[in-house]
C-alpha cells in the first residue's frame, strides 16, 4: 500500500480533532457537573434522566397543590368554627325563647338577635379566601349565597338556585300564590349533583382530594336547613303560631323525536344540547347506540350531569326524548329525514284565510331571520296551499321543510331535515310560538299526607284503601296484622315497598305512580310528569274503602285529590326547631372533625412528597451527574494525549519549498 504525505496529514488532523473533541466533552462535564448533557452522551441513560426529571416535576407540583389545600383547609376550619359559634348562640337563644315567662319585649329582642345571626350565617357562607369562595363548590369565583326577596318572602339562594322553595312561609300567604311560586320554572331547587358539587385537588398520581366543603353540606341538615329553621324561629318570636310549607315535583322534558335506526358505525350521529347560553356537542361511540351509551356521553360533560340531563329511548315507538332539571334545547342528528317537529293544534275556522289575515313565519335554527309565508286567500287553507308557499322559499325547500295537516286530530305538524325550526304566526284565534326540541316545563301531580311517626299497625279489617288514577279505581290491600316502625328507616322502607308492590301489581296503574317519603316524614304519591301547560292534568285520588278508616293512619283525608303543588299548614314547634338545630350543630362538629382528618392527611402527604422528591433527586444525580474527581483525571489524560498528538504532528508535517520562498 502506498502511503502519501496527504494521507499522513489527513490521519494526523483527524486524530488531533478526535482528541480535542474528547477533551471538549470532558470540559463540558466539568463546567456543567453533568455526565449526560445531550442524548448522544448516553441514549439509555437520557431516558432515565427524562423520566426522573418528570417525576420530580410532578411531585413538586403535587407539593404545591398540597400547600394550597392546607391553606384552604385552614381557612375553611376558621369559617366553620365561626359557624359553630353562631349556631351555638342560636341554640341558646332558641332555648331561651321557648321559656314561657318571657315578655313580648324580651321575645322581640331575641328576634332581632336571630335576624342578625341569620345574616351572619349567610356572610360566613360567602367567606372569600385568596379571591375564591370556599363554600361555593366548583364555582369558586361566584358568591354562592344570597338572600332574595320573593312574592312569598325572603328565600336563600345557593349558586343561583333557591335552596328550599317549599320552606317555611307566613301563614297569611294565599295557597294559590304559594303554588304559583312553587311551579314557577325560575324557582327550582338545585339538583343533587349541584348541591354535592366539589372542588378536587390532585395530590398524587390519580389521587384526588376534595379540598372544600359544599355550602349545602353545612347549612342543609335538618328539615329544609338552618336558614329555614331560623326563619321559623323568627316567626315564633314574632307571635306567629303557624307557617306553611309546600311540595312540588317538576323537571323539563322535550317532545319525542322519531328515529329510524341508531347504528353509528359511520360516525354520522350527533347530539348537541344547549343549557342557557352554553352549548355542548356530544361525542357518541362508533357502535349501535343505546340509551346507556347516549347517557354515558351526556354524563361525560360535568355541566350536563349536574343539571340532571337524562335521555329516554322508546324502542317500541322509535323515539328519543330528554329530561333535565334546567331548560335545555337538544338538537339530534340520527341519520333520519325528520329529527324534530312542531305540532300545532288548531280550531274550527282557523284555516279560513278569506280575508288573508292568517300569517306564518318559519325560522331555521342558526339563521338570523325568519321566512314569512304568503298564504293564499283560501277557505280552508289546505296542506298543499301551505306546502306550495314553503317550496317557493329556496332556503326552506333545501332543508326539506314540510307541513302535514291532520284533519281528524286538528293538528298541523312542521318538520325539517336535520334542523330545528321555529314556527310563529296566527291561525284565527290560535297563536303559534313553539320551538322544536326545546324542553317544556313538566310537573308531576302529587298527593301528600300528614306527618307520620311512631308505629302503625294493620289488622283483619283495617288495612285497605282505594286509589284512583285518571278515573280508574283500584283497591290497595296491605298485609294484615303487620307493624311498621316509622321511626326507623327499615319500617318506612317496608311500608313503601308494600304500597308500591300493590300499585305496580295493578296493570292499569303500572308505571303511573311512585310512592315515597318526604324529608319531614309524609307519604307522597307522585304521578307521571305532565306538560305544565296541559289542562288535562292527570289526577290521583285516595279514599277510604267503605267503613275502613285506614287512611287516617297513613296521614290522608278521605277523597283527597292530587295537586300540582301541595300546601301544608304546620304549627310552629320549638322542640322540633331545637332538634333540627342540634342536627345542624352536630353536622358542623362532624365537618370540623372531617377537616382535621383531611389536614392530617395532607401533612402526611406533604412529608411523603418531600421524601419522594429527595429519593428521585438522588437517583437523578447518580444517573446524570459527573464524578468530578474522575472527570478531572480523565481531562488531564486527554490533555496530555492532545499535546502529544500536536507534537507528533509537527514532526510529520515537514517544511516545503513554499515555506522557504516565504
Amino acid at each position: 500500500m502506498r502511503i502519501t504525505n496527504s494521507m499522513m496529514t489527513n490521519t494526523m488532523m483527524r486524530n488531533i480533532f478526535n482528541n480535542l473533541n474528547s477533551m471538549a466533552k470532558l470540559d463540558q462535564q466539568m463546567a456543567t457537573g453533568k455526565r449526560i448533557n445531550m442524548p448522544s452522551d448516553d441514549p439509555i441513560g437520557i431516558s432515565q434522566v427524562l423520566k426522573l426529571s418528570s417525576d420530580i416535576s410532578h411531585h413538586e407540583q403535587y407539593k404545591k397543590n398540597v400547600d394550597q389545600a392546607l391553606s384552604w383547609m385552614q381557612a375553611t376550619e376558621t369559617s366553620v368554627m365561626q359557624l359553630k359559634d353562631v349556631m351555638q348562640k342560636v341554640r341558646e337563644l332558641t332555648a331561651r325563647g321557648a321559656t314561657g315567662t318571657l315578655t313580648d319585649e324580651d321575645k322581640a329582642a331575641i328576634q332581632k338577635d336571630i335576624t342578625q345571626l341569620k345574616d351572619q350565617i349567610v356572610s360566613i357562607g360567602n367567606t372569600n379566601f385568596a379571591g375564591k369562595y370556599i363554600f361555593a363548590g366548583y364555582n369558586t369565583m361566584e358568591k354562592p349565597f344570597a338572600v332574595e326577596g320573593t312574592t312569598i318572602g325572603n328565600k336563600l339562594k345557593y349558586n343561583g338556585r333557591i335552596l328550599s322553595p317549599g320552606g317555611a312561609i307566613d301563614d297569611d300567604i294565599e295557597d294559590t300564590d304559594f303554588q304559583e311560586f312553587l311551579t314557577n320554572k325560575n324557582n327550582k331547587a338545585p339538583t343533587y349533583d349541584q348541591m354535592a358539587d366539589k372542588m378536587n385537588i390532585e395530590i398524587g398520581t390519580g389521587d384526588m382530594l376534595n379540598a372544600n366543603l359544599n355550602g349545602t353540606e353545612i347549612l342543609q341538615k335538618g328539615f329544609y336547613g338552618t336558614f329555614e329553621t331560623l326563619t321559623k324561629l323568627e316567626k315564633s318570636l314574632g307571635g306567629e303560631k303557624d307557617y306553611k310549607q309546600g311540595f312540588v315535583d317538576m323537571e323539563y322534558g322535550t317532545r319525542a323525536i322519531s328515529y329510524t335506526e341508531l347504528d353509528n358505525s359511520n360516525d354520522d350521529k350527533s347530539i348537541n344540547i344547549k343549557i342557557g347560553n352554553d352549548s355542548f356537542d356530544l361525542k357518541l361511540p362508533y357502535e349501535e347506540l343505546t340509551e346507556e351509551s347516549i347517557q354515558n356521553a351526556i354524563d361525560s360533560v360535568e355541566h350536563l350531569k349536574k343539571n340532571g340531563v337524562k335521555v329516554h329511548l322508546d324502542e317500541k315507538n322509535k323515539t328519543i326524548s330528554f329530561t333535565a332539571q334546567a331548560e335545555i334545547t337538544p338538537k339530534v342528528s340520527l341519520g333520519i329525514s325528520t329529527i324534530s317537529t312542531n305540532t300545532i293544534t288548531y280550531k274550527d275556522g282557523d284555516l279560513d284565510n278569506s280575508s288573508k289575515d292568517r300569517k306564518l313565519k318559519i325560522k331555521i335554527d342558526g339563521e338570523e331571520n325568519s321566512h314569512e309565508l304568503s298564504l293564499p286567500a283560501s277557505n280552508p287553507l289546505t296542506q298543499k296551499d301551505i306546502q306550495d308557499e314553503i317550496d317557493k322559499i329556496p332556503a326552506l325547500k333545501t332543508k326539506n321543510v314540510t307541513v302535514k295537516i291532520d284533519d281528524t286530530n286538528k293538528t298541523i305538524t312542521f318538520s325539517a331535515d336535520n334542523e330545528n325550526i321555529t314556527v310563529e304566526g296566527t291561525l284565527g284565534n290560535t297563536e303559534i310560538m313553539t320551538t322544536s326540541g326545546k324542553a317544556n316545563q313538566q310537573i308531576a301531580p302529587i298527593l301528600v299526607g300528614e306527618r307520620m311517626k311512631g308505629t302503625i299497625e294493620t289488622d283483619d279489617t283495617n288495612h285497605q284503601f282505594n286509589l284512583t288514577i285518571d278515573g280508574i279505581e283500584e283497591t290497595i290491600n296491605l298485609p294484615q296484622n303487620k307493624k311498621y316502625e316509622l321511626d326507623t328507616q327499615f319500617g318506612k322502607d317496608e311500608l313503601l315497598k308494600d304500597i308500591q308492590d300493590q300499585i305496580d301489581g295493578k296493570p292499569s296503574f303500572l308505571g303511573k305512580v311512585k310512592v315515597s317519603f318526604t324529608e319531614d316524614h309524609r307519604l307522597k304519591f307522585t304521578g307521571n310528569y305532565q306538560d305544565a301547560s296541559n289542562t288535562d292534568f292527570e289526577s290521583i285520588k285516595i279514599s277510604n274503602l267503605d267503613d275502613n278508616k285506614f287512611l287516617t293512619k297513613i296521614g290522608f283525608a278521605n277523597d283527597q285529590v292530587s295537586q300540582k303543588a301541595s300546601i301544608k299548614t304546620e304549627k310552629i314547634d320549638i322542640s322540633g326547631m331545637l332538634k333540627d338545630m342540634d342536627q345542624n350543630l352536630n353536622n358542623v362538629l362532624a365537618k370540623l372533625s372531617e377537616i382535621g382528618a383531611k389536614t392530617n392527611r395532607l401533612e402526611l402527604d406533604k412529608n411523603r412528597l418531600d421524601d419522594n422528591i429527595l429519593n428521585f433527586t438522588a437517583l437523578l444525580s447518580k444517573t446524570q451527574d459527573a464524578d468530578m474527581m474522575e472527570t478531572v483525571m480523565k481531562f488531564k489524560t486527554a490533555e496530555n494525549i492532545y499535546r502529544a498528538s500536536l507534537s507528533t504532528g509537527a514532526k510529520i508535517i515537514q517544511p516545503t519549498l513554499m515555506d522557504f520562498l516565504r
